[in-house]
């Protein structure tokens, strides 16, 4: 397709959308990509967090689709991203998510709601494509205990913390993560939309009616001469009330995630899939109730297969039957 922008002469100009690609792939350094680009909708909250769970999937430098993705196609490439062979210099790239996430954010500002709700800070821990971003009003007065400094390090674990938990989760997706992340972003979307789309509005709802209240009631008692300017701390009962659904969010999604990373482990442990029900719960063999029902083997990828037969095939290969 194609695409329009503005160049720095405030200039409009009209390219293909794939244009960017010589420029990116070193083809051509004289070509340019746009510094600001007009979307042909409006882009929500979702939207924007879904592009920075992005590996170049579909792309030539999709990194899912060489050898150096592994057998269960890796979107990851461990530093250092540089590397030298036969006297030639590569370079691995550098995805949008990555491994090395600390924390991660989207700003959401509406303006059609008082300026004490308007704000929140969809914020996450770790590598954004295997952690969610929960809610939090800018307005809050409190730090989730999860996120809160000092709860753990990179030298020092901490079962009560976001960063750690969702670095237990991506670190196990990243040994079979063709098959393991997909099941972890399901969880992900699940969450996020039910927050971006249908919890948020409620909570913006009540906070607003709470906001009109206060104001109803400071309005018989102000002077009806000219302009007031109204401070925030009247309205303590509405940062509360977005404080306490941010903090309680942020913590029981902790917990979810917690539970995640234990179903993890029994789901896929040892690089056998066990079967689950709709309500994810785990289907027993017929014998025994602590023996799972017939196990899936997922195996490699096609790429993988066709490099290790070709560099490894004449010591692995089975002899034909005689």
């Amino acid at each position: 397709g194609w695409f329009s922008f503005y160049d720095e002469n405030g200039n409009a100009v009209t390219r293909d959308a794939y244009n960017y690609l010589d420029y990116v792939l070193g083809n051509d350094l004289n070509g340019d990509l746009p510094l600001f680009v007009y979307p042909r909708k409006k882009a929500g909250v979702k939207e924007i967090a879904d592009v920075m769970r992005d590996h170049y999937e579909g792309t030539p430098m999709d990194m899912t689709q060489d050898i150096g993705a592994g057998g269960n196609a890796l979107p990851y490439r461990w530093r250092p991203m540089e590397f030298e062979f036969d006297g030639k210099t590569y370079v691995n790239e550098r995805a949008i998510a990555t491994q090395q996430t600390g924390f991660w954010m989207v700003g959401q500002a509406r303006n059609y709601v008082p300026d004490v709700v308007g704000g929140i800070l969809w914020f996450g821990t770790d590598d954004a494509a295997t952690s969610y971003l929960t809610p939090i009003y800018t307005s809050t007065t409190k730090v989730p205990e999860c996120f809160k400094e000092g709860n753990g390090d990179m030298l020092h674990y901490s079962a009560t913390s976001s960063f750690w938990i969702n670095n237990r989760i991506s670190n196990a997706c990243y040994k079979m993560y063709n098959v393991m992340a997909p099941h972890v972003r399901a969880q992900i979307d699940a969450f996020e939309w039910d927050q971006t789309e249908r919890r948020t509005h409620s909570v913006d709802s009540m906070a607003v009616v709470m906001y009109n209240q206060v104001v109803v009631k400071l309005q018989k008692k102000l002077s009806s001469k000219g302009d007031v300017m109204i401070s925030r701390t009247p309205f303590a009962k509405v940062v509360k009330y977005v404080t306490d659904y941010s903090v309680n969010t942020a913590q029981n999604q902790f917990e979810v995630w917690k539970g995640l990373e234990e179903e993890l482990l029994v789901k896929f442990m040892d690089g056998n899939v066990k079967p689950q029900d709709k309500d994810g719960r785990f289907i027993h063999s017929e014998y025994s109730e602590g023996m799972p029902a017939k196990i899936e083997q997922p195996g490699y990828t096609e790429l993988w297969k066709e490099t290790v037969a070709q560099e490894h095939g004449e010591l692995i290969r089975v002899p034909e039957q005689q």
